[in-house]
């Protein structure tokens, strides 16, 4: 069974729990109301004036946990933007799901899932490992389609899949 469990604690600080089978994943808990440390953050797009947003503690929690990633820009040494005003696509959507589930992805992965994954790219074994636990699948035509972006509904369902959730109003097993 997987959950996923939000608790609000006191001073606004939150605890994210992510739990998949016996594997159990906490983001740590942090006071939004405290400035984080500049050296905590490995995203050089999020200024030292934004750290205290949400969305930034949200994304160096997320990277700290090793469910999500940057993009690596290529000037005067390795520096990862994060670009949180980029849209998500479907291969970026299965990383962040396989990761956020603590999932094996090395064990999984048939390069046959669809004609338009390829063999050796960093998405390959997110998708095919989605795919194994019918997270994400392709389309009727066969195609997984890796660079299409993901609505607010697509990422809703997988989301559901991928935690196995089945308590809601109108379901039928």
């Amino acid at each position: 069974t997987n959950t996923v469990s939000v608790t609000g604690l006191p001073s606004a600080s939150y605890k994210l729990t992510l739990k998949s089978g016996t594997t159990t994943n906490t983001v740590p808990t942090r006071e939004y109301e405290e400035p984080l440390p500049n050296s905590q953050n490995p995203f050089s797009d999020i200024t030292t004036s934004q750290l205290n947003s949400l969305e930034a503690r949200a994304a160096i929690a997320l990277e700290a946990q090793g469910i999500i990633g940057g993009y690596l820009v290529n000037t005067n040494g390795p520096v990862v933007e994060f670009r949180g005003y980029n849209n998500v696509n479907r291969a970026e959507a299965a990383k962040f799901l396989v990761n956020s589930l603590g999932l094996d992805e090395s064990q999984f992965c048939d390069y046959s899932v669809a004609p338009d994954v390829e063999e050796g790219k960093w998405y390959t074994k997110y998708v095919c490992t989605a795919n194994k636990y019918d997270i994400m699948v392709g389309g009727d035509d066969g195609f997984f389609r890796p660079g299409d972006w993901v609505n607010t509904a697509e990422f809703a369902k997988m989301i559901f899949k991928a935690h196995s959730l089945t308590d809601y109003p109108g379901y039928t097993a």
